[in-house]
């Protein structure tokens, strides 16, 4: 397929891929400095704001996933969907925001195992390819072996 695509259309595609990999950088880029300005840890109690950063604190609840009401109401919510329930010692009961450990590890896997299938397939489809190329090949050829000795 791609034998039958003339030169110029090849570096046309390859730089519209190019173009389309940077442009994706640059929006990633964007959007984590956006994040990363953004305070990590916030609360919903503010009478006990960040208490755990200058009291002693003990979990009451731990990492818990937030309902979609939470998720648009509730400020521990907002950036990972899920919050814990600490008992500071002084200011009393706060939630901050938290991540499930186990969340990007899985996701970090399921990504592995596609880029793992997707190779496989890349790797059968070019051999089949090839295959089939070197046999019309080599039919061609007995073809004018066939028609030079006639």
């Amino acid at each position: 397929m791609i034998e039958r695509c003339s030169i110029k259309t090849i570096v046309i595609v390859v730089a519209i891929l190019i173009g389309i990999s940077v442009l994706i950088l640059l929006l990633e880029d964007a959007f984590t400095l956006k994040n990363a300005t953004k305070d990590t840890t916030p609360v919903d109690n503010t009478s006990s704001a960040n208490c755990w950063e200058t009291e002693k604190f003990a979990v009451k609840v731990n990492c818990t996933q937030c309902t979609s009401f939470q998720k648009k109401s509730a400020q521990s919510c907002w950036d990972t969907g899920y919050r814990q329930l600490l008992q500071c010692e002084v200011s009393g009961a706060a939630y901050r925001s938290c991540k499930k450990p186990w969340e990007e590890e899985r996701n970090f896997w399921i990504f592995e195992a596609c880029s793992f299938v997707l190779g496989v397939v890349a790797i059968a489809t070019t051999i089949l390819r090839q295959r089939r190329m070197h046999q019309q090949t080599l039919k061609r050829i007995q073809k004018q072996i066939n028609d030079s000795l006639m």
